[in-house]
């Protein structure tokens, strides 16, 4: 069995004022256009629908 004695008897709550300053200082971008990040995944959507096009010409004429 563990007990522990949690009390404080010296601080009150409440007995300073409370207070936070919160700074922010992040540059607000707006994303424009098509961002670098997402290239890679637009160029395998893109080569996939190359390939099904490709593929149903073929079989058009077969």
């Amino acid at each position: 069995r563990i007990s522990a004695d949690l009390t404080q008897d010296s601080i009150l709550v409440g007995e300073k004022r409370n207070e936070n300053t919160i700074t922010n200082s992040v540059q607000d971008v707006t994303p424009t256009g098509l961002l670098i990040d997402n290239l890679p995944f637009i160029l395998m959507i893109g080569l996939g629908l190359a390939g099904f096009v490709v593929l149903s010409k073929k079989r058009r004429q077969a």
